[in-house]
């Protein structure tokens, strides 16, 4: 996947500067069957943390976005998830593609098969179907 001095290493090369923890979030890109990657540094002095989208598909990272946020999104596994995965014995994984349930790659979700059934979750533990996140939004 990726490791934190390759992250390191890559911001000291783009100059960005952090001054917090990084952490890191491998997403699954439904449209695209490829892992992006979600860092982010809480400044506790800027009152802000910074969020980056990584790609590493080439082999290289690849800065694919950036934002500074106040409230930073959850990016914990949502309850309903971890009891799936003790029922199921399965590991769920983040996932993303827009749809219903997220508009921004900043905003992944979560995905497990149970009985053979794929169901997605949200971060506030709203179970989907593979058939409700596939369904357009009114605009």
């Amino acid at each position: 996947m990726i490791s934190n001095k390759e992250i390191t290493d890559f911001f000291k090369e783009k100059d960005i500067h952090l001054s917090g923890n990084i952490s890191v979030l491998p997403v699954f890109n439904l449209q695209t069957e490829k892992y992006y990657f979600i860092v982010w540094s809480s400044d506790n002095l800027e009152k802000e943390t910074k969020l980056f989208l990584i790609d590493k598909t080439s082999g290289s990272l690849q800065l694919l976005q950036s934002a500074a946020v106040r409230l930073v999104p959850s990016y914990s596994k949502p309850s309903t998830l971890d009891a799936l995965e003790k029922k199921t014995g399965t590991t769920g994984i983040a996932v993303w593609k827009p749809c219903r349930l997220s508009y921004s790659p900043f905003y992944p979700f979560w995905k497990i098969v149970e009985d053979n059934k794929v169901l997605f979750i949200d971060a506030n533990n709203k179970l989907y179907s593979e058939n409700e996140i596939s369904k357009e939004t009114p605009g």
